[in-house]
This record gives structure tokens, sequence and C-alpha cells, in this order.
């Protein structure tokens, strides 16, 4: 207004010139002018002024310049008045215009004209003269791009009056660069009635200003309407804002009266989704009410019962903002949100469950500082952090203390308790860098490892350096004798120069796998030391008297020791064993620590016990050897001699009888971890054949594989070579038959053919037969043939006859129809025996009780009985003893001479004795 009054007055009570000077505005006038409008700060300078001793006066240019230059132009302006007026106390324009005006940025403040703490009140200014502007029109009014972050065109039109501290105005601004968008202000204030009638329309197109300096997502075309009136300490206003047309946000705004400076009321609320960006509209949703009672003065703006009630969240509480020094804040704020999953992307996380927190806030942003504390309870949270989540299950305690000051940033605490954990931290930040401290227990650190019972503790420092190097001391200790430590540095460059020691229970690293069991400790002190990765790490690790027990094949190794040296990027393995079954075991060679993990690996086995206690035992010796990566191709070759061999042909059907479904409920994490293990458990996997590992092993045995069983009592001898790969063995050769008999009741016939062969997935399969005449005359074939686990035994005959009638001339000599009711009985115990469910014999239990290979009833040509018993007494030296009933004796003695070869030699109590070479060739 003052831009108006000064060289109004000026105008007006200046001499009127003579005609001869008409010619000197811009010497006397427009210097006059250019003087009045100016102060500190502000430059004006004029040019082209013309007119001012007419009803009509014109300036060509005005410019305001402040420190940073030129800030504003006003080009080709006119102004129509009335100097009459003056005289009566009045300030008359018909009309004010300019063609060009441009504000390029807002102009620099000086420090006097600043905000000041204390509140004035609202008032127009009383000025000495009445003011009556009838028309103001602007038709190109340019905002740089610095006032509202683009350049833009304007054109105004409006009018405005001020007399006795009563005014009004009504203004419109509308866009004239292409764009849509106009701004309407009527408003009229009175300074003795107090009374503001105020409306405010804005309405622009689809990526207006202020769709833009709102960030409101996709730009929409925006509305925005206030409408208000009433005294100053009762005045009410409604609110409205639109998008696209359609009402997004709406409420009052209600002054109430204060003793010191002013307050209102604030009540809003609506579907805030479509201006909000998605993060943020997921936690409001689609209906958020806002209320507060805001009071401002002495640069102070309160808040009271503030409370915000969204679909997530509900915040409740106060604030305070201002005083002394400007901006100053404090806040008590309660938040409740029912599902924290709707903070997931706005965090970032796979945040879920629900929590209220207490927030408490005193912070000052011109110093830079502030001290906030949070504590809250959260149920069920759910971060996404797969190694975190287990602990968070059911109630979650949070307490954070936190301080910026002029020492520097303080964490005074982080608190987390769980019913599965507890974590504490601390940590200071400042210009001489970074330390923390931690102290974390895990009260179920089962629910991370399974079958890991036990307090697991782990705590320590780190402090990063101002050039950016971090010093790391911790340690954790655990169930099982778990210990470690870290002691070292990690430097910015992603390299590290620190070492690593302490203890290991086996049993964590099998509680990963169902198919290995370990017991014992490893001891490791490593290093680490240059670019973080696998490469890095050396040292060794140390196992002594551990266990290893490999349930699938029932097979465990005790008394297992030896080292793991580690060194660029692979392992070194030279470990010894002891199978609990007998025999030892040497593990050597070197495996790579990074995918595909290629190895080269040897064991060695020294009469190694293999079982299986339902249908086979034995010992193994040789060397097997793995080259290749473990993730696929590797190659498994090797040379295995069997030992002394017994395979049993069972007396039953072996299988696995058929669980129904049973499910066990409230399980556990260590009974779930076991039933898992066991292949038992509703997260247990389904496994193929395992790696596609090629093989080329060789299974020798020239002799002592025993198979007894339904009757059977047979020696063999041969060798198999394994092919193919590990899900699809290929077994090429067989054991053949050396010796053996089959026993039905009191009849012996001599075994005349005989196969053991691998079949499948390492499964034995036989074929043994015996041919005989049966005193009827009848050519008999007795033949057991299939699994080992359940052969078939069939009878056969020449001339052909039905089973039972083969089985009556076999074992009693006379036809079927020709047998008694006890001759029956015995007919069906033999059937029993060759169907399997004859037993084990007492001349077997005999044998097996007294270590013996071979133990037999025999009878000779005259009818006489003698005991025979047979034993290897060394690696190809057989002998046995027949002893009869009649006192007579005779030992011989067979030894193996490789090949088809055999010597042999026997003795009698008689004196008599015989020595030979034999040739034997099975065809």
């Amino acid at each position: 207004m003052r831009a108006l009054l000064v060289p109004a007055l000026v105008l007006a009570l200046a001499p009127l010139p003579a005609p001869a000077q008409e010619g000197d505005d811009k010497s006397f006038l427009a210097g006059l002018l250019e003087g009045a409008l100016s102060d500190t700060g502000r430059d004006v300078t004029i040019e082209g002024f013309a007119g001012a001793l007419s009803s009509t006066a014109t300036i060509d240019k005005l410019t305001i310049a402040d420190s940073g230059g030129i800030w504003l132009v006003l080009e080709g302006a006119e102004m129509q008045w009335n100097r009459a007026a003056l005289l009566q106390g009045r300030i008359e324009i018909g009309a004010i215009s300019a063609q060009r005006v441009t504000l390029s940025r807002l102009p620099v403040l000086p420090p006097s004209e600043g905000l000041t703490p204390e509140a004035k009140g609202f008032a127009l200014p009383v000025l000495p003269v009445a003011i009556d502007l009838g028309a103001l029109s602007i038709g190109d009014l340019t905002l740089g791009a610095p006032v509202l972050g683009q350049e833009v065109h304007l054109a105004a039109q409006g009018r405005a009056s001020l007399e006795g501290g009563a005014g009004d105005t009504r203004l419109t601004v509308v866009r004239i660069d292409g764009q849509d968008g106009f701004v309407r202000i009527d408003g009229a204030f009175d300074n003795e009635t107090k009374v503001l009638d105020l409306t405010l329309a804005l309405n622009e197109g689809a990526g207006g200003i202020a769709a833009k300096a709102l960030g409101l997502p996709g730009e929409p075309p925006l509305g925005l309407n206030v409408a208000g009136h009433g005294p100053l300490d009762g005045f009410a206003a409604d609110l409205s804002l639109a998008t696209n047309g359609q009402e997004r946000l709406g409420g009052h705004l209600t002054t109430l009266p204060a003793d010191n400076g002013a307050a209102m009321q604030i009540a809003l609320g609506g579907d805030l989704t479509v201006l909000l960006p998605a993060d943020i509209a997921q936690v409001i949703g689609h209906d958020a009410r806002l209320t507060a009672s805001a009071h401002f003065g002495g640069g102070v703006v309160d808040l009271q019962d503030l409370s915000l009630r969204a679909d997530a969240l509900t915040v409740t509480g106060a604030a305070r903002i201002g005083g002394q020094s400007g901006l100053a804040t404090e806040a008590r704020l309660h938040v409740e949100t029912p599902d924290l999953g709707l903070f997931a992307s706005l965090a970032g996380m796979d945040l879920g469950g629900a929590g209220q927190f207490d927030l408490s806030l005193r912070a000052d942003p011109m110093a830079g500082l502030f001290d906030a504390t949070i504590d809250g309870v959260a149920q069920d949270a759910r971060s996404g952090i797969a190694v975190l989540d287990p602990l968070l299950a059911g109630e979650a305690r949070l307490h954070i203390a936190g301080r910026r000051g002029v020492e520097g940033m303080t964490l005074d605490a982080l608190d987390v308790t769980t019913q599965a954990a507890r974590i504490n931290a601390t940590a200071v930040l400042n210009s001489l860098g970074l330390t923390t401290t931690f102290d974390t227990t895990l009260n179920e650190p089962e629910k991370l490892v399974a079958g890991l019972i036990g307090p697991l503790q782990a705590s320590g420092q780190a402090t990063r350096l101002d050039g950016g190097e971090w010093l790391v001391n911790a340690d954790a200790k655990g169930p099982g004798g778990i210990y470690a430590e870290i002691v070292g540095s990690l430097f910015e460059n992603g390299e590290a120069d620190a070492g690593l020691k302490g203890r290991l229970p086996l049993a964590l690293v099998a509680l990963a796998s169902r198919a290995v069991q370990m017991g014992g400790e490893a001891v490791f002190d490593m290093a680490l030391k240059g670019p973080l990765g696998i490469d890095a790490l050396s040292g060794r690790m140390t196992v002594e008297n551990a266990r290893v027990a490999l349930p699938s094949l029932g097979q465990s190794v005790e008394a297992l020791g030896g080292t793991v040296d580690v060194a660029a990027g692979a392992a070194q393995l030279a470990l010894q064993g002891r199978a609990a079954g007998g025999g030892d075991l040497t593990l050597g060679g070197r495996v790579t620590l990074m995918a595909p993990f290629g190895a080269s690996l040897g064991l060695d086995l020294d009469r190694l016990a293999l079982a299986d206690p339902a249908l086979y035992r034995t010992t193994a010796s040789g060397r097997v050897t793995l080259e290749g990566p473990l993730t696929g191709a590797a190659h498994i070759a090797g040379e295995l001699t069997l030992g002394e061999t017994e395979i049993r042909v069972p007396t039953e059907s072996i299988g696995t009888a058929a669980l129904p479904d049973v499910a066990h409920q409230g399980a556990s994490a260590a009974v779930a971890a076991t039933l898992d293990r066991a292949g038992l458990g509703p997260h247990t996997a389904t496994t193929g054949g395992g790696p596609a590992y090629t093989i080329d092993l060789g299974l020798s045995a020239p002799d002592r594989i025993f198979v007894r069983g339904r009757g059977v009592d047979a020696e063999m001898g041969g060798g198999v070579r394994l092919g193919g790969s590990l899900d699809a063995l290929r077994p090429e050769g067989q054991f053949n038959l050396i010796r053996g008999r089959l026993d039905l009741l009191d009849q012996r016939f001599v075994l005349t053919e005989g196969a053991l062969r691998l079949e499948g997935r390492f499964l034995p399969s036989i074929r043994l037969v015996a041919q005989t005449t049966a005193r009827t005359g009848t050519e008999v074939t007795v033949a057991l043939d299939g699994p080992a686990t359940e052969p078939v035994v069939t009878l056969t005959s020449n001339p052909s006859l039905p089973e039972d009638e083969i089985l009556s001339q076999l074992i009693l000599g006379r036809n079927l129809s020709e047998i008694g009711p006890l001759q029956a009985v015995q007919l069906a115990s033999a059937a029993a025996t060759l169907a399997g469910r004859g037993g084990v014999g007492i001349v077997d239990k005999i044998r097996s009780r007294f270590g013996l290979d071979d133990l037999d009833v025999v009878t000779d040509g005259n009818g006489g009985t003698a005991v025979r018993a047979g034993k290897y007494i060394g690696e190809n030296i057989y002998s046995d003893v027949t002893v009869g009933t009649d006192g007579s004796a005779e030992v011989s003695l067979n030894l193996d001479l490789g090949g088809p070869y055999t010597a042999r030699g026997t003795a009698t109590t008689t004196g008599a004795t015989s020595l030979g070479i034999f040739y034997e060739k099975d065809y």
C-alpha cells in the first residue's frame, strides 16, 4: 500500500509547475518517488515517468532490487486517479494497470523484517487517508521458477478499499500459459467489529502448481475452497479439497477465545488415498480423521487433544512447537496399530503383527538437538528377516532411548525382550567415530537351529574409526560347549584382518542333515585376512574323540580325530576313526569351499564292519576315491575286498510295517526335529536318489561268503563291479557257489548250482539249486531264487509233478496218496522250512555260538553218523574236522592257490593220509 500512497501524496501536494517544467518530471518527481519508495535493502529505479500532473500517469519501467540484484520488474504501468479527492483525505484510483510484471524470485528480507516471537494480533493498518482502488489489471504477471518451482504466466484482475481500519478486496488470478488454473479471493475485515469474511477458491488442471508443490501422486486436477465468517475469536470456516471433481478432504476450522494469542479447533477428515504415496496411503486408508486444539501465541503453537484415527493406526497425544529458539518441539504421542503389515511397503520390510507405542520427543531443529524415547509392545511381530522372526513370536517389548547433543549422537538404550530372546545395545556417534556395544541372549536358540537346547549368549563391542575401519571384539557362548570369539579389524574397502577362535560342538554341524548324527567337538583357530570371502580364511580345525553316526546305513564311527586345514579357499582333510562294529577308516584329501565344491578325497578302509542285522554281515578293506564337484558330477572309484561274509536268508519276509496316519500334536522344536530327521515329520523333504555321482567300484571275495537259512548252508566266492551312478547302479559280475547243501528234515541235498548277484540299489539276489533223485526214481530240482529279503522256493521234477507230490516223494520216498497222518505232519514241516517259516535250527545255533564257519551232521554209506566242523584259519586256508560215533576222526586242510587251483590234504586216526592239487571250474 505504501507503493501507492507515497507517490500519490507527493503528486497531490506538489505545486503546479510552469509548462516549461513538464519535461523535468524525471529530474524532480521521478527522483522524489525513487527516494520515497526505496529503503534499506530495497532499491527502486523508475524509467519513463510521465503525466504526473494530469489524471493519468504512466511509467515505462520500474525495478526493485535487493542485495542479490533485481527481483521485480514492472513495465507499461498506468494509473487513473482523482487528484482533487486528496483534499478530502481520500485516494481515489479509478484503475491501475500494467502490461507486464515479472517477479523473478522472492526478495531477501533484511533482519529487521523477519518474524518476531511476540504475537501482535491481526489488524488492518490505519492510514491518514482512505484508499479506494476501483480496478487493478495486470496483463502478464510472470513468476520465475524460484518462486513456485516452475515459471508461471498469470493475468490478474481485482479491486480494493481501505478506510478507517476497515477494508475489503477481491482478486482473481488466471493462468495464461496454456495451463488451466485460477485463484479467487474475496475478503473483508473491520478493526472495530473484528469480523472477518473470507472466501478462497482455487482450481487448476492436471499437473498444476499446487499438485506439484504438494507432491500429489499423478498430479491430478485440484480444487480448494475455504469459506468463513465471524469474529476473530469465533471465526468458523469450512474447508474442502477435491481432485478430479471429487471431495477428498473436508472439515472445519474454528477460532476460539484466547487470553494470549489465538486458539483454533481443527476437525478434518476424508479419503486421502489418492493424495498420498501408495505406501503411506495404505497406512492411512480410506477414512482418516484428525482433530486437535491449537493455540498460537508468543511464537508458540500448542497442539492439545491431538487425535489421528486411520485404518492402520491411531495416534493420540500433544505437541508444542516454537519458543525462544523458534522451532523447538516437544511431543508426547501414543500410537496403536492392529496390523504392522500395512507399514511393510513404507519400511521396505515384510512386517506383521500388532503393536502400540509411546513416543516422547524434545527437539530443537535450529540447533540440531533432540532427545527421544520410544516404549512399546508388539504381539506376534514379524520383520521378514528369517533369522530374527522366530525370536519375535508372542509378546515383544521395545525400549529405545536416544539423543543428540554437543557431544554427538547417543543411543542410550535399545532393548528388545521376548520369550525367546533379550537384545541390548548402545551406541555413540561423534566426530571421532562410532562405538556400539551389544549383549544378546537367546533363551530358545532351538527356534533358529533345531536341537540346539539351552541359552546362547553373545556380547561385544564394535568401533568405527574416522577412516572407516571397524575394530571388533566379540564372543559367544552356548550349550554343548559352544564358544567363539573374534578380534580384529574390518576395513571400509571390504577387507579384514581378524582372528577367530573357539569350540564348535559337532552336533551343530549334523543338525542340518537327517542323514548324519555327530558328537564331540572341533577346536578351531582361524585368521580372516584380506578381502572378505572364503579365500581370506585360513587356519586349522582340530577334532578329537568325535563320533559320527549314519542311521540310514546302520554305521557309526567312534574315536574320530584329525585336522582340517583351511587355506586359499580350500580345506585339507586328515581324519581317522574306528567303526563301532569294528574296523578302521582314514579320510584324506582336499575340498574347495565354494560351489561347486570340487573334491579330491580318498577313504581307506581296514576290515570295516558292515551289517544289516536281519540280512547280512561282512567286513570291507581297500580304498575308495572321490574326484570332482560335490554338487553333481563327481566320480567314485575304488577296489574293496570283502572279508568273511554271512548272508542270512530270512525265515520270514523282511519289510516295514506301514504306520497309520498319526499326527503329533503340540510337538516341541526338539521333537519336531527328531521326527524330521527320522523321515516322519510334517516338513520331511522328499529326496531323490542323491547326486548323480558316477561310480566304478570293485567288490571282490574269493571265498567265505556264506549263505544260510531255510535249510541252506552254502559258501560262495567271486567278484562284482558297480558301475553307473549312485541313483542308477549297474552291477556286473556275481559270487558263485563253492560248496553247499540243503537240509529238509532228515534229507540232505548237495547244492549243484549257486550264484549271488547285486541288483537295484545294492540289494543281494540269490539263486541256489540242488538236484537229486527221489527213492521213487523221480528226478527232483529244488531252487531258491529271488532277492535275499524274500526269496522264492520252487520244486520241479522229471517227470513233471505237482509240488506237493514232488515234496512227498523227495522227503518220504512215496506218493502223496500213500502217506499217513504222521507223515503228513512231517511233510508240512518240510514245506514250512522251504517257505521260510521253519525258524533257525539247533545245529545252526551251535555253529554260530562257537564261531564256526560250518557245522554239519553227516551219515556214511554204512549208516554211521559223524559230526563235521569247519573254519577258515587264514585268509586262504580252510580246515574241517569230522568225528564219527565209532571214535574215528579225520582232519582235512584246503589251501586256496588262486584261480581254480586248490591244494588239499587229509589225515585220519587210522593213519591214512592224502595230498593233492585240484582244478575246479564252474560252467
